[in-house]
């Protein structure tokens, strides 16, 4: 009797540049769209097997065109086409929608090739009572190995503001910062799936 072949199960984690557009305030404001100057769009990602010790990233950072995130998106159609399961934090509401507009605005084919989707934010809502649920939190928590970084040369929107002129030293720290996050986030999700027993049977069947 052969044995069955395991799923392909991918760690996936963006980085987004932020919406530039014009405000009359810095509270509460209702930004229409014709406000907008520059929409957002995929800085960098980074995606990792479960079978494979080092990730794969991609970054704007040598492109003349930074805003068209065509040139890092094939790759990462190719590596989710081919996963049977993809995990990522918070990636149901944010990082496959998102992901997928990018597709379709570039002009790639939808995912033919059904996946599902392991949120650790959902599962660690689901089963536990953190004080909180979020990836720097559950990781400094949990994680032995890695951590969710924490900003270093670049504080906060600085980081994206400064890669998005092209600062040579914030590029670098955002494939870490990326990379990390995955990194992370395969460490942290192979401790609570064995918490959740549907998400657990499809890992294992």
């Amino acid at each position: 009797m052969s044995k069955k072949t395991p799923p392909k199960v991918l760690f996936l984690d963006i980085e987004t540049a932020p919406i530039v557009a014009y405000v009359w305030g810095l509270f509460d404001q209702n930004i229409a769209p014709n406000q907008i100057v520059e929409d957002t769009f995929i800085l960098s990602w980074c995606a990792k097997w479960s079978n494979r010790k080092t990730p794969k990233y991609k970054d704007l950072r040598k492109f003349k065109k930074p805003k068209d995130d065509k040139s890092i998106l094939k790759d990462l159609h190719k590596m989710m086409s081919a996963s049977d399961i993809i995990v990522g934090q918070n990636v149901k509401k944010f990082d496959i929608k998102r992901i997928n507009a990018r597709f379709l605005i570039a002009g790639l084919p939808p995912i033919d090739k059904p996946y599902k989707q392991h949120d650790t934010l959902v599962m660690s809502k689901k089963t536990f009572s953190f004080t909180s649920n979020k990836l720097e939190f559950l990781t400094a928590k949990l994680n032995k190995k890695y951590k969710k970084l924490k900003h270093t040369k670049f504080p906060g929107m600085e980081l994206w503001t400064e890669c998005m002129k092209g600062n040579k030293a914030a590029w670098r720290e955002m494939q870490k910062y990326n990379t990390y996050d995955v990194l992370a986030l395969e460490e942290l999700y192979n401790k609570i799936v064995k918490w959740d027993k549907l998400r657990l049977k499809e890992l294992t069947k």
